[in-house]
C-alpha cells in the first residue's frame, strides 16, 4: 500500500494507492516502476470516477497495460463521456432486484414526503450536468423541511440506523442540529473531517452509539456500516451513479452481529445481537426516485459511448402519489413505486 504513513516497497509487483498519490509521487518513482515491468494490469476500483481522474490520462495511454473498471453504478453524470471510451468488454453482476432475490441484498421500501415538507425545485438552475447546490442548499436548508425530516423518521423508521445526504455541510449540520434537539443522538461529517474522527464516528453508528449520521459526499462511496436501516435523500440530482451510491448505502444485508476491537486488539460486542436486517427505509424528500429510479429500476448493465449532451432535456410533468408520497409521471395509473403499487 503507497501512503503517507508507511514506507514504500518499491520492489512490490502490485502497488494500491488513491489516484491522488499516483499523481503526487508519478515523477518521483511511479513513472519508473511502471517503465521496468513487461506488462501492466491497471485495476479501476469505482471506474465511473477514477478513470476520468487526472491519473487516468497518464495510466490509459500506457501502450502494454491492460484496464479492468470495477463499479456498481456505470454512469457518468456528464453525457459526453462514457466508461466505453475506455473498456472494451463488460462482465455484469446481477441486477439489484435479481440480488434481492438472492438475498445479497435487502429489500427497500420507499417514501417521498409528507405533502408539507416538498421542496418547490421547478426554479432550481443546473450548472456542470446537475443542479446548482448553492441554490439548492437555500431551498432545502430550511427549518421547516429539516424539522419535517425528523417528524417523518419518528413516524416511520424510528430505531433505525440513519445515514442523510444534504446539499453542504451547513445543511448537514441542520439535520444533525435537528435531531440532537429532538432527543435523538445524531452527527455529521464532511470532507474536511479527519479520517481517524470519522472512522470512530462510522463506529459510534454501528454500535448505536448515534442513531443518526448526515453528510455531504462523505458516505456516497466507500461507506460501509451494513446495520444502516434508513437513508435519507436530502439532496436532488441528476446523477444516475450518485442517487444508486446513496440507495446502496443501506442496501446491504446485516445478520444482526457487531464487533469492535478494543485498545488490545481484543473482539468485544459493544451492544447485544438485534434481529436480522430485512429492508432498508429511503424517505426521498428531494424526489430523486421520481425521476433517477429505484434500485429495482436497474435490468442489467452496458457499456457506453461518450455523447453530446442534448441542447434541451425535456422533463417529463409529475405527480406524488397520495399513499407513499413518491414522485410518479404524471400519466402513472399504478405507483411506480416497488413497495408502494397503489
Amino acid at each position: 500500500f503507497i501512503q503517507g504513513s508507511k514506507e514504500e516497497d518499491r520492489s512490490a509487483r502490485i502497488q494500491i494507492a488513491s489516484t491522488q498519490t499516483l499523481i503526487s509521487r508519478w515523477d518521483k518513482w511511479i513513472a519508473e516502476w511502471i517503465g521496468a515491468g513487461q506488462d501492466l494490469h491497471v485495476f479501476w476500483d469505482e471506474a465511473h470516477i477514477t478513470m476520468f481522474s487526472l491519473i487516468a490520462g497518464k495510466l490509459l495511454g500506457i501502450p502494454f497495460a491492460s484496464h479492468y473498471g470495477l463499479t456498481a453504478t456505470p454512469w457518468r453524470l456528464r453525457k459526453e463521456q462514457g466508461l466505453k471510451d475506455h473498456l472494451t468488454e463488460i462482465v455484469q453482476a446481477p441486477p439489484p432486484k435479481e440480488l434481492m432475490r438472492m438475498g445479497r441484498l435487502c429489500r427497500m421500501r420507499y417514501f417521498g414526503p409528507e405533502r408539507s415538507a416538498r421542496p418547490d425545485f421547478s426554479k432550481l438552475g443546473k450548472q456542470g450536468g446537475d443542479y446548482k447546490l448553492d441554490e439548492q442548499a437555500l431551498i432545502c436548508n430550511r427549518p421547516e423541511y429539516v424539522k419535517a425530516l425528523v417528524l417523518q423518521w419518528r413516524q416511520i423508521a424510528r430505531g433505525r440506523r440513519t445515514i442523510a445526504f444534504s446539499t453542504n455541510v451547513a445543511h448537514a449540520k441542520s439535520i444533525a442540529e435537528a435531531f440532537n434537539a429532538a432527543g435523538i443522538k445524531a452527527a455529521m461529517v464532511s470532507a474536511e473531517t479527519p479520517e481517524e474522527e470519522c472512522a470512530q464516528i462510522y463506529r459510534d453508528l454501528a454500535a448505536r452509539r448515534i442513531m443518526i449520521l448526515a453528510s455531504c459526499m462523505k458516505l456516497c462511496e466507500g461507506f460501509d456500516v451494513p446495520s444502516v436501516g434508513c437513508v435519507i435523500q436530502a439532496r436532488k440530482t441528476m446523477s444516475l451513479s450518485l442517487h444508486h451510491q446513496q440507495l446502496g448505502r443501506g442496501a446491504r444485508t446485516w445478520d444482526g452481529m457487531i464487533w469492535e476491537r478494543d485498545p488490545l486488539g481484543r473482539i468485544f460486542q459493544p451492544c447485544p445481537p438485534e434481529p436480522m436486517k430485512e429492508d432498508c427505509i429511503v424517505i426521498d424528500q428531494a424526489g430523486n426516485l421520481g425521476e433517477l429510479g429505484y434500485l429495482e429500476s436497474i435490468t442489467g448493465y452496458e457499456l457506453q459511448h461518450g455523447q453530446p449532451p442534448p441542447a434541451i432535456e425535456p422533463k417529463a410533468p409529475t405527480k406524488y402519489c397520495r399513499q407513499c408520497g413518491v414522485l410518479n409521471p404524471r400519466s402513472a395509473v399504478l405507483c411506480a413505486n416497488p413497495s408502494c403499487r397503489n
